[in-house]
Order: C-alpha cells, then sequence, then structure tokens
C-alpha cells in the first residue's frame, strides 16, 4: 500500500503520463497505422489531410468516450462497493448495466426519434431503465430493520441482469437486422457513442458528477464504518446513502448508455485501488478515476489491434481479465 502522500501524488503522475501514452497510441495504432511525429505533427495543427481526418473525426472522439467510460465505471464501482461493504459490488453485476441496456433496446427499437436526438434520448432511457431495476433490487435485498443484506443485493442483481439480458434479446427477435447488430454490439460492449456529440453531451455530466462524489469522500470513509459509528459522527445515513446511490447509478447508466455494456471494470478497478491508496476515499477515488480509464482505454486499443479491421469489442477484452478476478474475488470473500 502507498503510504506517504507525496508518494501517493507522484503515483498519480506517473499514471497520468501513463494514459497521455496510451492516448497517443491509441491515436497512432489502428488499422491505418499512424507514426508518432505524424501524430504529434497533426496535433500541433500541420498534419495531412487524411491523418488529420482520422485522428480527430475517428480515434480521439473514441478514446476520449472509453476514457470517460472507464473513469465513471471505476467510481460508481468504488462508491457502490463502499455503501453496501461488499468488493462484488459492480454497476454490471447489480443489473445496472443490463437496466440501462433495456431502456436503450426500447427507445432503439420503439421510439421514433431523429439522429439529432439520439444523444439525449439514449442516455435518459438507460439512466430510467437502471433506476428502476436497482430500485427493485434495492427493495429485494432490504430487510425489515432496514438494512442492506449485501449478500442478496449481489444475487439479486445478477439475477435481474440475466433476466433483464433475456429481455433484450426477446425485444430484438422480431427486429430488424440493423437494429439486431446495433443491440447485440452494445451487448458485446462494442463502444458505439464514438462521436464528438457524445464526448460533449457525456464529459461535462460525468465531471460535474465526479466532483460531487469527491467532495463527499469524508461522508463515503464515514459511512464505511458501522451504522452506530456513522450515526454518532452526525452522518444522516439514510439521506447520504440515498445521494451517493443515486449518483453512481446515474453514472453508470449514463456512460453504459451512449458506450455499451461493460462489466467488471467497477469490480476490479476500485479493489485495486484501495489495496494501493488505503481506505481513505480522497486518495483511492482518485486513483480509481485514472486506473478506470487507463485499464479501459488499454482494453480498447488491445482489442483494436488484435483481429483488424473489425477488433474486438474492449467488453469481451474486460470480460475475459474481469471473470476470473470475480471467481477470485469470491473464493477471498468466502475464506
Amino acid at each position: 500500500m502507498v503510504k506517504h502522500k507525496e508518494i501517493k501524488w507522484l503515483s498519480y503522475l506517473l499514471l497520468t503520463s501513463l494514459a497521455l501514452v496510451l492516448f497517443i497510441g491509441g491515436l497512432s495504432f489502428g488499422f491505418l497505422k499512424i507514426e508518432w511525429a505524424d501524430v504529434v505533427r497533426t496535433l500541433l495543427g500541420s498534419g495531412e489531410k487524411q491523418t488529420t481526418f482520422t485522428i480527430f473525426t475517428l480515434r480521439m472522439p473514441r478514446l476520449l468516450i472509453t476514457f470517460i467510460m472507464g473513469i465513471a465505471l471505476a467510481i460508481s464501482g468504488s462508491v457502490l462497493q463502499s455503501l453496501t461493504r461488499n468488493d462484488l459490488a459492480d454497476p454490471g453485476i447489480l443489473g445496472i448495466n443490463s437496466g440501462a441496456g433495456l431502456g436503450v433496446t426500447i427507445a432503439y427499437l420503439f421510439f421514433d426519434f431523429g439522429n439529432s436526438n439520439i444523444i439525449y434520448i439514449l442516455p435518459l432511457m438507460g439512466l430510467m431503465g437502471a433506476g428502476v431495476t436497482f430500485l427493485i433490487t434495492l427493495v429485494f435485498a432490504t430487510e425489515r430493520n432496514g438494512a442492506i443484506n449485501v449478500d442478496k443485493l449481489v444475487l439479486i442483481g445478477i439475477g435481474s441482469a440475466i433476466a433483464l439480458s433475456g429481455a433484450m434479446i426477446l425485444c430484438i427477435s422480431s427486429a430488424g437486422r440493423e437494429d439486431v447488430q446495433f443491440i447485440y454490439g452494445w451487448l458485446s460492449g462494442n463502444i458505439w457513442g464514438d462521436k464528438w456529440p457524445f464526448v460533449r453531451i457525456t464529459a461535462p455530466i460525468v465531471l460535474i458528477m465526479i466532483l460531487w462524489i469527491y467532495s463527499k469522500a469524508q461522508t463515503l470513509n464515514i459511512l464505511g464504518l458501522d451504522d452506530i459509528s456513522a450515526q454518532s459522527l452526525g452522518v444522516d445515513l439514510k439521506k447520504e446513502r440515498k445521494l451517493l446511490i443515486t449518483a453512481s447509478v446515474a453514472l453508470a447508466s449514463i456512460v453504459v448508455s451512449v458506450a455499451g455494456s461493460i462489466s467488471f471494470v467497477g469490480l476490479i478497478i476500485p479493489h485495486i485501488a484501495k489495496k494501493t491508496y488505503g481506505p481513505k476515499h480522497q486518495y483511492n477515488l482518485i486513483g480509481s478515476m485514472l486506473l478506470g480509464g487507463i485499464f479501459l482505454m488499454g482494453a480498447d486499443l488491445l482489442g483494436r489491434n488484435i483481429f483488424p479491421p473489425q477488433g474486438l469489442p474492449p467488453g469481451i477484452v474486460v470480460s475475459l481479465i474481469g471473470a476470473p478476478y470475480f471467481l477470485y474475488l469470491v473464493v477471498h470473500n468466502n475464506r
């Protein structure tokens, strides 16, 4: 565990540098290879027309939306794990991703809206679907005394995710080929909202919500204690939990609805950040944010270059890493 403040901030600087290297690498590598010198030249405004189009129109918005999604899922997972006091809590495992997916599926298949409205309709429907799903999960996982049974929460969340995935498949069973390809691409974790309008609508919302969550870092530290200790420190448990859960669900559902269903980022990254930076959220939230963005951006870069030109969706790459880690956590928690 990183202990001294100076070392922690140095590690943040190193992670930021790594994110920048991955970002430049993402602009360079792909079906059309661009030399690093040409990438830098294009970023400075003196690149060729084709290179400029490839970097600014095709690759940069995808990298940004992927980085934003990794940050949001990691922060959402960190908050959920702290509130439930369970390392297995994750937006995907708790059914949030599937709830958002069903909302997106219903909006995409049964609502008639223009291309200009898609950046507003899909995140809104995703948010509604995720919110309703998590609310139902929370109701069934709450005991008579008002306490949340975290074991029930995880199990009901997994069951909800399976049921909602089945509902999505049922919805697309009679859909057209193009609609089916979109939904299946979404389910496999393919980044579909990789255009500038999605970046412009998503980035400010995610930034504001993350800043608000970070302002609640001390509250999250207190909520990590038992309820009696937290109440003795003057924290309104019900109010703060509702606000933070709402924020974490909204954060995950917004990015999932504009990018695709990607699980395990909110499971793996917060766990690593807490192991590295300790239990204080003033530090591990920053670590989660940087690690989450790096992890998903790296998964996307790896997937795009394994089987060019279509590549492998980052959701599949993340699942190949996340599923064994999830099993490890289950066995570790049981012990």
